[in-house]
Protein backbone atom coordinates (compact mmCIF):
# COMPACT_ATOMS: atom_id res chain seq x y z
CA UNK A 1 0.00 0.00 0.00
CA UNK A 2 1.68 3.46 -1.25
CA UNK A 3 0.30 5.51 1.98
CA UNK A 4 -1.48 4.29 5.02
CA UNK A 5 -5.38 4.15 5.56
CA UNK A 6 -6.88 6.97 7.27
CA UNK A 7 -7.65 6.06 11.14
CA UNK A 8 -11.35 6.75 12.42
CA UNK A 9 -9.32 10.11 14.15
CA UNK A 10 -7.79 11.16 10.64
CA UNK A 11 -11.53 10.63 9.55
CA UNK A 12 -13.12 13.18 12.65
CA UNK A 13 -9.99 15.39 12.05
CA UNK A 14 -11.13 15.92 8.33
CA UNK A 15 -14.39 16.48 9.07
CA UNK A 16 -13.36 19.18 11.73
CA UNK A 17 -11.40 20.64 8.55
CA UNK A 18 -14.32 21.01 6.61
CA UNK A 19 -15.83 23.32 9.19
CA UNK A 20 -12.83 25.56 9.29
CA UNK A 21 -12.22 24.25 13.18
CA UNK A 22 -9.79 21.87 14.66
CA UNK A 23 -11.03 18.32 16.54
CA UNK A 24 -12.32 19.06 19.64
CA UNK A 25 -9.42 16.57 21.52
CA UNK A 26 -6.72 17.80 19.36
CA UNK A 27 -7.17 21.78 21.54
CA UNK A 28 -5.49 19.98 24.42
CA UNK A 29 -2.17 19.50 22.23
CA UNK A 30 -2.65 23.50 21.16
CA UNK A 31 -3.35 24.56 24.57
CA UNK A 32 -0.08 22.38 25.58
CA UNK A 33 2.10 23.95 23.19
CA UNK A 34 0.37 27.50 23.85
CA UNK A 35 1.39 26.79 27.49
CA UNK A 36 4.94 26.18 26.34
CA UNK A 37 5.62 29.31 24.27
CA UNK A 38 4.62 31.48 27.23
CA UNK A 39 7.15 29.35 29.21
CA UNK A 40 9.63 30.22 26.70
CA UNK A 41 8.45 33.92 26.65
CA UNK A 42 8.60 34.35 30.00
CA UNK A 43 10.87 37.71 31.10
CA UNK A 44 14.28 37.31 32.16
CA UNK A 45 13.82 38.26 35.40
CA UNK A 46 11.11 35.54 36.59
CA UNK A 47 14.08 32.99 36.73
CA UNK A 48 15.83 34.77 39.61
CA UNK A 49 12.39 35.29 41.17
CA UNK A 50 11.93 32.15 41.09
CA UNK A 51 14.96 30.95 42.67
CA UNK A 52 15.31 33.83 45.41
CA UNK A 53 12.06 35.37 45.75
CA UNK A 54 9.11 33.43 46.11
CA UNK A 55 6.59 36.06 46.50
CA UNK A 56 7.31 36.99 43.19
CA UNK A 57 4.92 34.19 41.37
CA UNK A 58 1.14 34.60 41.65
CA UNK A 59 -0.83 34.15 44.46
CA UNK A 60 2.47 34.67 46.19
CA UNK A 61 3.84 30.87 46.37
CA UNK A 62 6.56 29.37 46.18
CA UNK A 63 8.16 27.21 43.33
CA UNK A 64 10.45 24.44 43.28
CA UNK A 65 8.81 24.33 39.64
CA UNK A 66 10.57 25.88 36.30
CA UNK A 67 11.07 28.96 34.19
CA UNK A 68 11.89 29.34 30.45
CA UNK A 69 13.99 32.65 29.66
CA UNK A 70 14.91 34.31 26.45
CA UNK A 71 18.21 31.60 26.24
CA UNK A 72 17.31 28.55 24.83
CA UNK A 73 19.92 26.55 27.28
CA UNK A 74 17.71 28.33 29.83
CA UNK A 75 14.64 27.46 28.60
CA UNK A 76 15.48 23.56 28.36
CA UNK A 77 16.58 23.82 32.00
CA UNK A 78 13.84 25.60 33.40
CA UNK A 79 10.91 24.48 31.49
CA UNK A 80 8.30 22.31 33.10
CA UNK A 81 8.34 18.47 32.35
CA UNK A 82 4.10 18.35 32.14
CA UNK A 83 2.83 21.87 31.65
CA UNK A 84 -0.58 20.18 30.56
CA UNK A 85 -2.73 17.68 32.46
CA UNK A 86 -5.98 17.00 31.79
CA UNK A 87 -8.54 13.79 32.47
CA UNK A 88 -11.98 13.56 30.96
CA UNK A 89 -15.37 13.59 32.53
CA UNK A 90 -17.91 11.43 30.90
CA UNK A 91 -21.88 11.14 32.49
CA UNK A 92 -22.53 7.97 34.44
CA UNK A 93 -25.66 5.94 34.48
CA UNK A 94 -27.16 8.45 37.43
CA UNK A 95 -26.15 11.47 35.88
CA UNK A 96 -23.04 12.46 36.88
CA UNK A 97 -19.57 13.45 36.39
CA UNK A 98 -17.15 11.19 36.33
CA UNK A 99 -13.42 10.93 35.24
CA UNK A 100 -11.79 8.89 33.21
CA UNK A 101 -8.69 7.63 31.07
CA UNK A 102 -9.42 6.89 27.57
CA UNK A 103 -8.03 7.50 24.70
CA UNK A 104 -9.30 9.95 21.85
CA UNK A 105 -12.55 10.42 20.54
CA UNK A 106 -14.24 7.34 22.75
CA UNK A 107 -16.95 10.22 23.56
CA UNK A 108 -20.69 8.99 23.48
CA UNK A 109 -21.67 12.22 23.17
CA UNK A 110 -21.33 15.72 21.14
CA UNK A 111 -20.19 17.25 24.33
CA UNK A 112 -16.78 16.60 26.01
CA UNK A 113 -15.42 17.95 29.22
CA UNK A 114 -11.85 17.62 31.12
CA UNK A 115 -10.80 18.60 34.35
CA UNK A 116 -7.44 20.59 33.10
CA UNK A 117 -4.14 21.39 35.15
CA UNK A 118 -2.26 24.14 34.04
CA UNK A 119 1.25 24.81 34.55
CA UNK A 120 1.77 28.60 33.53
CA UNK A 121 4.27 30.93 34.67
CA UNK A 122 1.74 32.33 36.96
CA UNK A 123 1.32 29.22 38.73
CA UNK A 124 4.09 26.78 37.97
CA UNK A 125 2.44 24.08 40.42
CA UNK A 126 -0.78 23.94 38.69
CA UNK A 127 -3.88 26.41 37.73
CA UNK A 128 -7.18 24.22 37.79
CA UNK A 129 -9.46 25.09 34.88
CA UNK A 130 -12.92 23.01 33.30
CA UNK A 131 -12.87 22.38 29.65
CA UNK A 132 -15.85 22.07 27.22
CA UNK A 133 -16.21 21.44 24.29
CA UNK A 134 -18.70 21.06 21.30
CA UNK A 135 -16.95 17.76 18.88
CA UNK A 136 -18.61 18.79 15.92
CA UNK A 137 -18.01 15.22 14.15
CA UNK A 138 -20.99 13.74 16.18
CA UNK A 139 -24.04 14.63 14.90
CA UNK A 140 -22.63 18.12 13.72
CA UNK A 141 -22.66 19.53 17.04
CA UNK A 142 -25.79 20.26 18.18
CA UNK A 143 -27.25 20.05 21.66
CA UNK A 144 -29.01 17.20 22.32
CA UNK A 145 -30.32 16.15 25.97
CA UNK A 146 -26.96 14.49 26.50
CA UNK A 147 -25.01 17.11 25.73
CA UNK A 148 -26.43 19.09 27.72
CA UNK A 149 -26.59 17.53 30.76
CA UNK A 150 -22.68 16.81 30.10
CA UNK A 151 -22.45 20.56 29.98
CA UNK A 152 -24.63 21.42 32.85
CA UNK A 153 -22.49 19.10 35.08
CA UNK A 154 -19.41 19.95 33.81
CA UNK A 155 -19.83 23.95 34.57
CA UNK A 156 -21.38 23.16 37.94
CA UNK A 157 -18.21 22.02 38.93
CA UNK A 158 -16.48 25.16 37.57
CA UNK A 159 -19.18 27.20 39.67
CA UNK A 160 -19.01 25.23 43.03
CA UNK A 161 -15.26 25.29 42.85
CA UNK A 162 -14.41 28.79 41.95
CA UNK A 163 -12.00 27.87 39.01
CA UNK A 164 -12.45 29.33 35.70
CA UNK A 165 -14.49 27.74 32.96
CA UNK A 166 -13.18 27.47 29.14
CA UNK A 167 -15.90 26.83 26.55
CA UNK A 168 -14.90 25.69 23.06
CA UNK A 169 -17.84 26.81 20.94
CA UNK A 170 -18.29 24.65 17.56
CA UNK A 171 -22.03 23.50 16.87
CA UNK A 172 -25.30 23.41 14.84
CA UNK A 173 -27.95 24.47 17.61
CA UNK A 174 -30.17 22.03 19.55
CA UNK A 175 -30.59 19.09 17.93
CA UNK A 176 -33.46 18.20 15.82
CA UNK A 177 -33.29 15.20 14.82
CA UNK A 178 -35.30 11.57 12.63
CA UNK A 179 -37.37 8.75 13.54
CA UNK A 180 -35.07 6.48 11.28
CA UNK A 181 -37.39 3.60 11.89
CA UNK A 182 -40.36 5.58 10.75
CA UNK A 183 -38.69 7.21 8.05
CA UNK A 184 -38.29 4.17 6.80
CA UNK A 185 -41.78 3.13 6.88
CA UNK A 186 -44.31 5.48 6.68
CA UNK A 187 -46.17 6.18 3.40
CA UNK A 188 -48.37 9.10 2.19
CA UNK A 189 -51.90 9.44 1.14
CA UNK A 190 -52.12 12.35 -1.53
CA UNK A 191 -54.84 14.82 -2.51
CA UNK A 192 -54.13 14.35 -6.02
CA UNK A 193 -51.49 11.12 -6.83
CA UNK A 194 -50.89 13.41 -10.08
CA UNK A 195 -50.57 16.29 -8.60
CA UNK A 196 -48.18 15.96 -5.10
CA UNK A 197 -47.95 20.17 -4.92
CA UNK A 198 -51.57 20.33 -4.10
CA UNK A 199 -50.42 18.36 -0.75
CA UNK A 200 -51.16 15.65 1.27
CA UNK A 201 -54.08 14.40 3.48
CA UNK A 202 -52.09 12.27 6.39
CA UNK A 203 -49.27 10.06 7.15
CA UNK A 204 -49.64 6.14 7.55
CA UNK A 205 -48.54 2.83 7.94
CA UNK A 206 -49.61 -0.42 7.42
CA UNK A 207 -51.08 -2.77 9.98
CA UNK A 208 -47.74 -5.07 9.71
CA UNK A 209 -45.93 -1.95 10.27
CA UNK A 210 -47.50 -0.25 12.33
CA UNK A 211 -47.46 -4.07 15.03
CA UNK A 212 -43.32 -3.51 14.47
CA UNK A 213 -42.94 0.20 15.43
CA UNK A 214 -45.38 -0.04 18.14
CA UNK A 215 -42.55 -2.51 19.62
CA UNK A 216 -40.47 0.68 20.51
CA UNK A 217 -43.48 3.19 21.06
CA UNK A 218 -42.16 5.20 18.39
CA UNK A 219 -45.65 6.78 16.63
CA UNK A 220 -49.24 7.38 18.06
CA UNK A 221 -51.97 6.14 15.28
CA UNK A 222 -55.18 5.91 14.83
CA UNK A 223 -57.17 3.40 12.39
CA UNK A 224 -58.48 4.80 9.07
CA UNK A 225 -59.88 3.14 6.35
CA UNK A 226 -57.74 3.87 2.86
CA UNK A 227 -59.61 3.22 -0.51
CA UNK A 228 -56.81 0.69 -1.53
CA UNK A 229 -55.16 -0.72 1.38
CA UNK A 230 -58.36 -1.36 3.65
CA UNK A 231 -57.48 -0.57 7.75
CA UNK A 232 -54.25 1.12 7.82
CA UNK A 233 -53.00 3.55 11.09
CA UNK A 234 -53.05 7.40 10.71
CA UNK A 235 -49.98 8.40 11.95
CA UNK A 236 -50.90 11.28 14.26
CA UNK A 237 -47.62 11.65 16.82
CA UNK A 238 -43.73 10.60 16.06
CA UNK A 239 -42.37 9.69 19.37
CA UNK A 240 -39.24 8.13 18.48
CA UNK A 241 -37.28 5.33 19.62
CA UNK A 242 -34.35 7.15 20.82
CA UNK A 243 -34.55 9.75 23.20
CA UNK A 244 -33.15 13.08 21.97
CA UNK A 245 -34.94 13.82 18.96
CA UNK A 246 -37.59 16.77 19.43
CA UNK A 247 -38.64 19.57 21.73
CA UNK A 248 -37.11 17.69 24.84
CA UNK A 249 -33.71 19.46 23.37
CA UNK A 250 -34.96 22.52 23.99
CA UNK A 251 -35.73 21.87 27.81
CA UNK A 252 -32.12 21.03 28.00
CA UNK A 253 -31.22 24.21 25.93
CA UNK A 254 -33.29 26.31 28.88
CA UNK A 255 -31.09 24.48 31.85
CA UNK A 256 -27.40 25.15 30.45
CA UNK A 257 -28.49 28.42 29.51
CA UNK A 258 -29.68 29.18 32.74
CA UNK A 259 -26.44 27.59 34.81
CA UNK A 260 -23.71 29.54 32.62
CA UNK A 261 -25.89 32.78 33.53
CA UNK A 262 -25.10 31.83 37.15
CA UNK A 263 -21.40 30.81 36.72
CA UNK A 264 -21.28 34.81 35.16
CA UNK A 265 -21.58 35.66 38.70
CA UNK A 266 -19.34 32.85 40.19
CA UNK A 267 -16.35 32.34 38.68
CA UNK A 268 -14.30 33.30 35.30
CA UNK A 269 -16.05 31.99 32.34
CA UNK A 270 -14.41 32.71 28.86
CA UNK A 271 -15.24 30.98 25.30
CA UNK A 272 -13.51 30.98 22.39
CA UNK A 273 -15.96 30.75 18.97
CA UNK A 274 -13.59 28.29 16.83
CA UNK A 275 -16.83 27.68 14.18
CA UNK A 276 -20.00 28.61 13.32
CA UNK A 277 -22.25 28.39 16.35
CA UNK A 278 -26.08 28.55 16.29
CA UNK A 279 -28.85 28.98 18.28
CA UNK A 280 -28.33 27.85 22.35
CA UNK A 281 -24.66 27.96 21.26
CA UNK A 282 -24.22 31.46 20.36
CA UNK A 283 -26.57 32.19 23.62
CA UNK A 284 -24.00 30.09 25.65
CA UNK A 285 -21.29 32.00 23.87
CA UNK A 286 -22.85 35.61 24.14
CA UNK A 287 -23.79 34.63 28.42
CA UNK A 288 -20.21 33.97 29.52
CA UNK A 289 -17.83 37.28 30.26
CA UNK A 290 -15.65 37.15 27.44
CA UNK A 291 -15.96 36.22 24.07
CA UNK A 292 -13.05 35.38 21.51
CA UNK A 293 -14.36 34.75 17.98
CA UNK A 294 -12.00 33.86 14.99
CA UNK A 295 -12.01 36.22 12.15
CA UNK A 296 -13.23 33.51 9.46
CA UNK A 297 -16.24 31.00 9.54
CA UNK A 298 -16.74 31.22 13.39
CA UNK A 299 -19.61 33.30 13.02
CA UNK A 300 -22.78 33.98 15.73
CA UNK A 301 -25.52 32.91 14.45
CA UNK A 302 -29.55 32.81 16.00
CA UNK A 303 -30.47 31.45 11.81
CA UNK A 304 -28.34 31.37 8.58
CA UNK A 305 -28.69 33.26 5.49
CA UNK A 306 -30.34 30.62 3.36
CA UNK A 307 -33.36 30.92 5.44
CA UNK A 308 -33.37 35.09 5.70
CA UNK A 309 -33.09 34.95 2.75
CA UNK A 310 -36.16 32.96 1.56
CA UNK A 311 -37.84 35.19 3.78
CA UNK A 312 -36.86 38.40 2.72
CA UNK A 313 -37.52 37.12 -0.74
CA UNK A 314 -34.38 38.08 -2.53
CA UNK A 315 -30.90 37.23 -2.12
CA UNK A 316 -29.55 40.30 0.57
CA UNK A 317 -26.69 37.81 2.03
CA UNK A 318 -24.31 35.73 0.96
CA UNK A 319 -22.61 34.59 3.65
CA UNK A 320 -23.37 33.56 7.36
CA UNK A 321 -20.54 35.56 8.32
CA UNK A 322 -22.15 38.94 6.88
CA UNK A 323 -24.45 38.06 9.70
CA UNK A 324 -22.44 37.22 12.88
CA UNK A 325 -19.00 37.54 11.66
CA UNK A 326 -16.45 40.15 13.45
CA UNK A 327 -17.44 42.50 11.02
CA UNK A 328 -20.61 43.11 12.96
CA UNK A 329 -19.99 40.69 16.24
CA UNK A 330 -16.69 42.24 17.52
CA UNK A 331 -18.12 45.95 16.33
CA UNK A 332 -21.00 45.88 18.35
CA UNK A 333 -19.04 44.32 21.46
CA UNK A 334 -20.49 40.99 21.58
CA UNK A 335 -16.95 39.38 20.84
CA UNK A 336 -14.19 40.91 23.10
CA UNK A 337 -11.10 39.97 20.63
CA UNK A 338 -10.59 38.71 17.06
CA UNK A 339 -8.03 35.78 16.12
CA UNK A 340 -6.52 34.20 12.88
CA UNK A 341 -6.68 30.64 13.88
CA UNK A 342 -7.11 27.81 16.82
CA UNK A 343 -3.57 28.19 18.40
CA UNK A 344 -4.19 31.66 18.65
CA UNK A 345 -7.27 31.53 20.07
CA UNK A 346 -6.07 28.94 22.89
CA UNK A 347 -2.66 31.90 23.31
CA UNK A 348 -5.10 34.39 23.82
CA UNK A 349 -7.03 32.17 26.76
CA UNK A 350 -4.41 31.73 28.31
CA UNK A 351 -3.27 35.67 28.33
CA UNK A 352 -6.52 36.20 29.51
CA UNK A 353 -6.31 33.34 32.41
CA UNK A 354 -2.63 35.23 33.22
CA UNK A 355 -5.05 37.98 34.97
CA UNK A 356 -7.32 35.77 36.70
CA UNK A 357 -6.90 34.50 39.92
CA UNK A 358 -6.74 30.64 40.62
CA UNK A 359 -9.84 30.45 42.22
CA UNK A 360 -12.54 32.34 43.43
CA UNK A 361 -11.47 35.46 45.47
CA UNK A 362 -8.01 34.02 45.44
CA UNK A 363 -4.77 36.44 44.70
CA UNK A 364 -4.34 37.95 41.74
CA UNK A 365 -1.47 36.37 39.85
CA UNK A 366 1.17 38.98 40.25
CA UNK A 367 4.41 38.79 38.60
CA UNK A 368 6.62 41.32 40.02
CA UNK A 369 9.94 42.73 38.32
CA UNK A 370 12.21 43.08 41.88
CA UNK A 371 14.39 45.99 39.40
CA UNK A 372 12.04 48.21 38.32
CA UNK A 373 10.48 49.36 42.04
CA UNK A 374 6.79 50.86 42.30
CA UNK A 375 7.90 54.33 43.59
CA UNK A 376 10.60 55.31 40.71
CA UNK A 377 9.91 58.31 39.25
CA UNK A 378 7.84 58.85 35.73
CA UNK A 379 9.00 60.73 32.95
CA UNK A 380 6.01 61.88 30.34
CA UNK A 381 5.39 64.51 27.67
CA UNK A 382 1.90 64.82 25.94
CA UNK A 383 2.08 65.07 22.52
CA UNK A 384 0.31 68.42 21.11
CA UNK A 385 -2.61 66.17 19.65
CA UNK A 386 -5.26 63.95 21.82
CA UNK A 387 -4.03 60.91 22.85
CA UNK A 388 -4.61 58.71 25.47
CA UNK A 389 -3.67 60.08 29.37
CA UNK A 390 -3.28 56.37 30.69
CA UNK A 391 0.05 56.59 28.56
CA UNK A 392 1.52 58.65 31.63
CA UNK A 393 1.98 55.67 33.50
CA UNK A 394 3.51 53.74 31.23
Amino acid sequence: VPHPMPSALDVRRAQAFTVSTVFIYDFLDLFEEAIRKQWRMCPKYFLPAIVENTTALGGGRSSSGHSANADNSTAKSFLPERVFEATELRLNRKGELEEVQREKGLNECGMVAWRVTMHTPEFPKGRRVILIGNDVTFQMGTFGVTEDLLFQRASEIARKEGIPRIYIAVNSGARMGLANEVLKLFQVEWIDETQPHRGFKYLYVTEKDYQQLMQTDSIVAEPVQHPVEGTVYKITTIVGAQIGLGVENLCGSGAIAGETARAYKSTFTITFCSGRSVGIGAYLTRLGQRVIQKSVNAPLLLTGYQALNRLIGRDVYSSNDEIGGIDVMHKNGISHLTVKDDIEGCEAILDWLSYVPEHREGPLPIMVDPTDPVSRPVAYKPARATEDPRLMFT
